[in-house]
């Protein structure tokens, strides 16, 4: 980053990407954590604390992605079955991140 202040705003779901793009004014940054699941040939209900860290990493990756590389109305994080401390989760991987974010997290 450039040093600026990065603006975004985070929009966690419960519902499916299609569900919620409808209650979102404007294009968003898609983090289907169920997508990434099955990308990486996991089942979720069968996942070992090897494939757990993995996919941790890849949630944070596309998230950051989306942090560095989109400039659209938010990053939609999207999950049926998403965990109680995902927004603090969220916000531990923003303060470790070595830029200035301004963020909001809503829960749609």
């Amino acid at each position: 980053m450039n040093g600026d202040t990065v603006k975004v705003d985070f929009f966690l779901s419960k519902n499916s990407p299609k569900e919620c793009k409808s209650k979102i004014s404007g294009p968003v940054y898609v983090v289907d954590i169920q997508k990434i699941v099955r990308d990486l040939g996991y089942e979720f209900q069968e996942l070992r604390p090897e494939s757990e860290f993995i996919l941790d990493l890849s949630i944070r990756k596309k998230i950051l992605q989306g942090i560095y590389n989109y400039k659209g109305e938010g990053i939609l994080v999207c999950h049926r079955e998403m965990p109680e401390n995902f927004e603090t989760s969220l916000e531990n991987l923003l303060e470790i991140e070595k830029f200035e974010i301004d963020y909001t997290i809503s829960h749609i």
